[in-house]
């Protein structure tokens, strides 16, 4: 397969770019490839049964993701530059209150989309609160609660 189409890229596992971070996963397969955007590989029988793609690499632009949040916390009218969507599990679990897992997202990256920084602990951690409670005052968690349910739409379209 390698070298089969200009537009295929095919990898043994421990050679796959590590940017994907598919190496040192036991579910990836020891063969690996990928299309270049545009691009979609099929079997001998297209079984196609959505109108969206995935496994393009997520530096190309095509493959960004829309973030959109509304509600008391963020900023109205502010538009910021493309980030991972690791970093929307950091931003959900502070304005949630809640402390978060190990993961690879990073607190500072999404924290100007909120109106303050002040309100959030120097250590850049939240406050673990008891159980059935909220950092937020009733009010505001409808509206936060709605912003968030719809703040991701993965938009991709392949020509």
């Amino acid at each position: 397969l390698k070298d089969a189409h200009p537009k295929l890229h095919v990898y043994k596992k421990e050679a796959f770019p590590e940017a994907f971070h598919y190496a040192n996963n036991p579910r990836v397969t020891p063969l690996l490839m990928y299309s270049d955007l545009g691009y979609v590989i099929h079997g001998r029988i297209n079984v196609q049964f959505n109108n969206g793609e995935h496994g393009f690499d997520n530096k190309d632009m095509d493959m960004k993701t829309i973030f959109r949040a509304v509600g008391p916390s963020f900023r109205a009218g502010l538009e910021v530059e493309p980030f991972e969507s690791v970093h929307v599990y950091e931003l959900m679990c502070r304005l949630l209150g809640i402390v978060p897992e190990a993961n690879d997202g990073h607190p500072a990256t999404l924290l100007p989309m909120l109106h303050t920084e002040s309100a959030l602990p120097p250590d850049g951690r939240p406050t673990v609160l008891p159980k059935g409670r909220s950092a937020l005052p009733p009010s505001s968690r409808p509206l936060l609660m709605m912003g968030l349910l719809g703040t991701v739409i993965l938009l991709s379209e392949v020509t």
